[in-house]
């Protein structure tokens, strides 16, 4: 993994269009301010009350950001207007948190174990999860309006955003 995050930086930095500003998203996106951080959050809350814990914060950081610069990394590359990068930088921020709150549901509702994790991790591992703070049916409907959001936010884009509104809806009707 370390090596393959490395090798991104390598690809980036020579891209045709927007290199610095590439090398600077994933950087930002995969660091302590980003996945890193949003990790090592989630496993110092662990054990604690879901209800005192910024569990969106944890999120946005965790995978969240990493849904974020993957969009925004393919507008770079499209050498995309700084509106398009907004709109992209907010789908993929919904995206991601849709698709973190799905993983907790899924971690209560996959009887099959097709999730990849094992049915019930988060709970043998006393993780604060939307699940335990809001109920189940309250982190499917969280999950499914992140969703639609992640879809609203592509609306300025035009017309050319099926497939990134039909990932947005899969995230949260996955199986695993």
């Amino acid at each position: 993994g370390d090596g393959l995050l490395t090798d991104a930086f390598l690809l980036l930095s020579a891209a045709p269009h927007n290199a610095l500003r590439q090398v600077r998203e994933l950087a930002a996106a995969a660091g302590s301010a980003g996945m890193v951080g949003g990790q090592m959050d989630d496993i110092q809350a662990e054990g604690l009350d879901p209800a005192t814990v910024d569990l969106e914060a944890i999120h946005r950081r965790k995978t969240g950001r990493l849904f974020v610069a993957s969009t925004v990394l393919g507008g770079l590359c499209a050498n995309a207007s700084d509106k398009a990068l907004a709109g992209l930088r907010t789908y993929g921020a919904r995206l991601g948190f849709a698709f973190q709150v799905w993983d907790d549901v899924l971690d209560v509702i996959d009887t099959t174990g097709k999730g990849g994790k094992g049915v019930g991790r988060d709970e043998r591992h006393d993780k604060a999860t939307y699940v335990r703070r809001y109920g189940l049916d309250g982190a499917k409907k969280r999950a499914r309006d992140a969703a639609e959001e992640a879809v609203a936010a592509l609306k300025p884009l035009g017309r050319r955003t099926g497939v990134l509104s039909a990932l947005a809806r899969y995230s949260v009707e996955r199986d695993r």
